[in-house]
C-alpha cells in the first residue's frame, strides 16, 4: 500500500515537473531542449512513442523478476538465467530492424516491434499461470516480446534523428534518451500502482492486470510510430531534355562556323 501511494505521488510530481520544464524551455534563450526540435512532427512522435514504449518495457523488466521470484518462487540466480533469452532475442533481431527501417521507414518497423512486444504480454496473460511451466508457457512469450524489443528500440533513434539537421543531432539523441528515461520511471511507478500488494490468491490476476497495462502502453507507442511518415528522397536537380541539349549544341556549332 505504501509503495502504491509513493507511485501516485511520483506520477503527480512528474506531471508538474514536466509542465514546468516545458514552460521554462519556451522562455529561456538557450534551453536544454529547443522547442523548435519538438515541433518537428517526426521527432515529436518518435519521442512520444519512445516514452510510451519504455513505460511498458520497464514495467515488464520489473514484472518478470517479481513474478518468477514471488509467484513461482525462483531463486535470484534462477530468475536471472530464465530471463536471459529475452535480451538475446532482442540482440538477434535488432540488426534486421535497422535494415528494414532504411527500406520501409522506421515508423512501420518500430510499430511492428511495439505490437510484437504487446503480443508477448498477451501470451503471458493467455498462457502463464500459478503452476510453473517455463519452457512451454513463459519462454515463448518472452521470446516474442524480446523480438519486439529488438525491432522497436533501433527505430526510435532512426525516426528521431532522420529529420534533424546535422548540428541538431546531439541535442536530438540526448532528448530521445530523456524521453526513454522518463517513460521508464513512469512505467515502474505505474506498474507498482497497478500491481498493488496482492495475496497468494490474487497474485495471478494482479500480474495479468499489469500485462494489460503493458499491452495498452505498447499499442499506443505503435500508433505514434505508425503515424511517422517515411522520409522522402531529396528531388534530383532538373536535367535538361536530350533534344534541347542537342539543339543548343548545334546552334553553338553553327555560330562558331560563321
Amino acid at each position: 500500500m505504501e509503495l502504491g501511494r509513493a507511485s501516485d505521488r511520483l506520477l503527480r510530481r512528474t506531471a508538474v515537473l514536466t509542465a514546468g520544464f516545458a514552460a521554462r524551455a519556451r522562455r529561456h534563450r538557450a534551453p536544454v531542449l529547443e522547442p523548435a526540435i519538438v515541433r518537428v512532427p517526426a521527432f515529436a512522435l518518435a519521442g512520444l512513442s519512445a516514452a510510451l514504449f519504455h513505460v511498458a518495457f520497464s514495467a515488464m523488466l520489473l514484472a518478470n523478476v517479481l513474478f518468477l521470484t514471488g509467484t513461482w518462487h525462483y531463486s535470484i540466480v534462477q530468475a536471472g538465467m530464465a530471463l536471459t533469452p529475452g535480451p538475446i532475442a532482442a540482440v538477434a533481431v535488432a540488426p534486421f530492424a535497422g535494415r528494414l527501417a532504411q527500406r520501409i521507414g522506421p515508423g512501420l518497423v518500430g510499430g511492428a516491434g511495439a505490437l510484437l512486444f504487446g503480443t508477448g504480454s498477451g501470451m503471458f496473460v493467455a498462457l502463464v499461470g500459478l503452476e510453473p511451466a517455463y519452457w512451454s508457457r513463459f519462454f515463448p512469450a518472452m521470446l516474442v516480446g524480446g523480438g519486439g524489443v529488438g525491432l522497436a528500440l533501433p527505430a526510435f533513434t532512426i525516426a528521431a534523428t532522420a529529420t534533424l539537421a546535422p548540428q541538431k543531432l546531439a541535442t536530438g539523441i540526448g532528448a530521445q534518451t530523456m524521453f526513454r528515461q522518463i517513460g521508464s520511471a513512469l512505467g515502474v511507478a505505474a506498474f507498482v500502482a497497478v500491481l498493488g500488494t496482492p495475496t497468494a490468491a490474487t497474485a495471478m490476476s494482479a500480474h495479468d492486470d499489469t500485462r494489460w497495462f503493458m499491452i495498452a502502453s505498447s499499442a499506443a507507442a505503435a500508433l505514434a510510430l505508425v503515424l511517422i511518415r517515411p522520409r522522402r528522397p531529396a528531388p534530383r536537380p532538373h536535367q535538361e531534355a536530350p533534344e534541347a541539349a542537342n539543339g543548343r549544341q548545334a546552334t553553338s556549332s553553327n555560330g562558331e562556323g560563321r
